[in-house]
């Protein structure tokens, strides 16, 4: 267990700084990235020997840097052109990646970030998170083989990494640029290769299933590659979370992963991990404290004697529980829907063994404070499985059938849900950022009912027709839809594919896509047209509706991100004749899933 520093600052949160001191003693090395108090730092790390400083603004740091607020309005271009739009813009998206005066401010902004960090070597230059647009602009595409950045950024990300360290080496030749390789930069580049001076902090994931060793994954290859490119110049970012909401990688895969970068020469580690003494995260903190250092060492021994010195006669319980709820987060049965999410839920028989082992546990150290203190968090711990479980099955049934009755009780378990979070952040048995996910829970309710809603009134209001399942469909990377007559009956859509209204184009063979696609359908209305239209339940993100060559509608005006969820009907115009007819909708996502995601219906209104 943990105590507080004596010494140390009452100005913080105690926890932040119980957590610092922890670190220290399991030779976490870095300075502690939540405490930002630098004045109290410094002693309190003195008094432990000292630790390397990280860097300013450290993680997802474009915006920060160049803040769309201070240089948008007179510099659009150090931005994202969107060649959807034709327009330049800042909302989910990158910075321009060749833009020579965005290049010299960012070496400026470089130059006054080693004056007041004269110990730093390399300059922080990390793109945002999530799924955001990539420049677009001519100069940024050109870096690209494929000639598009929507499946891979590694050139327009290396690209600017080595224009900004040239910058800074004019006059500091010993220092450099760090920049991630993540999500779609992840990939090494073909074309773009680093230059001397930049650093590579490769983000690892196991593709998505916490329990795939690292030569099972594409991570090998990838971190192989990168490290030939760079001359070992690379940093490995780990993620040591398995809990209900982030289930990264299992302790096997923690394990394989470091001798992996071991033998391949790789000693640089970055950690992320969870503020938070509860369930399993716990012992990953402690477990990547040594595999940093050295991984070989006998993982079972050092396993037995963490859960002996922390529960003391509750061991053998406590870590039968570890093991059986690994397990159970870990196990795709497990997984359940909410929203357009998964995450595992613990099925009621081994949440009742859980119960039983912490309850025997709990009697065991009955008598030792220390240990009882800790089967405590434990257990704790386990009414926040419980009510996710709970919350998680009812949030499944409901989007798997909606009714009104199925919303309100999801509703009532996320409540249930938000109410323990709340409680058990309060003594970091949870982290505080736990609490997120309430919101995340609610909002997808609550667009589930808005739609459900929608659907009634639809239902109220119009006569079905006709589903609009299978359509033609291309993507259209250089907006050329319109020029090239896309929209147009006698345009031969032969080449392209077939797609599903109803599915995200990702999953359909488009992974990636960010910008516009092209639907086309060709429809035969019946003898009697009045009052007939065009019902789409969900467009991500705008949509422009054409009929025969001629634009009749469409949603595209506002905020991305409420339109993406918001249904809409365009009704055919009142001279609309019976017969075959050429219905084309061209779609525009920014970011993220996209296309025609949700049905798309022929009706009548009634």
């Amino acid at each position: 267990m943990i105590r507080t520093d004596p010494d140390g600052p009452r100005d913080s949160a105690r926890h932040l700084w119980d957590m610092a001191d922890w670190a220290v003693k399991n030779r976490y090395n870095v300075e502690l990235e939540r405490i930002r108090d630098r004045a109290a730092i410094i002693p309190f790390y003195q008094r432990r020997g000292g630790c390397l400083w990280l860097m300013e603004d450290a993680g997802h740091n474009f915006h920060k840097l160049i803040p769309p607020r201070q240089y948008f309005a007179d510099h659009p271009e150090f931005f994202c052109f969107d060649r959807a739009t034709g327009q330049w813009r800042h909302e989910r998206a990158q910075l321009c990646t060749t833009n020579p005066d965005l290049i010299r401010e960012l070496g400026r902004l470089a130059d006054e970030y080693f004056t007041r960090h004269p110990d730093q070597t390399y300059f922080p230059l990390f793109q945002e998170d999530g799924a955001r647009l990539w420049c677009q602009c001519p100069a940024c595409l050109a870096l690209n083989p494929s000639g598009s950045n929507l499946m891979s950024a590694s050139e327009n990300n290396i690209n600017l990494a080595n224009q900004v360290c040239a910058e800074i080496r004019r006059t500091r030749p010993d220092r450099g640029v760090w920049t991630y390789a993540y999500q779609i930069s992840r990939q090494p580049p073909v074309r773009v290769k680093p230059a001397p001076g930049v650093r590579i902090m490769y983000c690892y994931y196991s593709d998505g299933d916490p329990r795939r060793a690292p030569w099972e994954s594409t991570c090998f290859e990838d971190i192989t590659r990168w490290s030939e490119l760079t001359g070992g110049n690379v940093v490995v970012y780990s993620y040591h979370y398995l809990n209900p909401r982030y289930t990264f990688n299992d302790e096997n895969t923690l394990i394989g992963m470091f001798r992996m970068l071991n033998l391949a020469g790789i000693q640089g580690s970055n950690q992320e991990c969870s503020e938070t003494w509860g369930g399993i995260d716990g012992y990953l903190m402690y477990l990547g404290a040594r595999l940093a250092w050295n991984p070989w060492f006998d993982e079972e021994a050092l396993k037995r004697d963490y859960f002996s010195s922390l529960y003391g006669a509750a061991a053998t319980d406590l870590q039968q529980a570890h093991d059986l709820l690994w397990q159970g987060l870990c196990n795709p049965a497990n997984q359940r829907r909410f929203g357009f999410s998964r995450y595992p839920a613990l099925p009621a028989p081994d949440l009742q063994r859980l119960q039983e082992l912490l309850a025997a546990g709990a009697l065991a150290v009955q008598n030792d404070r220390r240990a009882a203190l800790a089967v405590n968090a434990w257990t704790r711990f386990l009414g926040y499985v419980q009510d996710w479980s709970s919350a998680l099955d009812a949030a499944d049934s409901y989007f798997r059938a909606p009714t009104e009755p199925g919303y309100q009780k999801a509703k009532a378990t996320v409540a249930a849900l938000t109410q323990t979070m709340e409680d058990l952040t309060a003594d970091r048995i949870l982290s505080r950022y736990t609490l997120r996910m309430s919101d995340h829970f609610n909002n997808s309710l609550d667009s589930a009912w808005r739609l459900e809603e929608a659907r009634l009134r639809l239902e109220a209001d119009y006569d079905r027709i006709q589903t609009l399942t299978l359509w033609r469909f291309a993507p259209d990377p250089q907006a050329e839809g319109e020029t090239a007559g896309w929209h147009r009956p006698d345009f031969d859509d032969a080449p392209w594919k077939d797609i599903e209204a109803g599915r995200f184009w990702e999953d359909q063979g488009f992974p990636n896509l960010d910008g516009a696609g092209w639907y086309r359908l060709r429809i035969v209305l019946p003898d009697d047209t009045l009052g007939i239209g065009i019902h789409f339940a969900g467009a991500d993100e705008r949509a422009w509706v054409y009929l025969d060559g001629d634009l009749i509608g469409g949603q595209h005006e506002g905020d991305p991100g409420v339109l993406w969820q918001q249904p809409f009907t365009v009704m055919l115009p009142e001279n609309t004749t019976p017969g075959p007819h050429l219905l084309a909708v061209k779609v525009i996502d920014s970011g993220g899933a996209g296309g025609l995601w949700n049905q798309v219906v022929l009706v009548r209104r009634k």
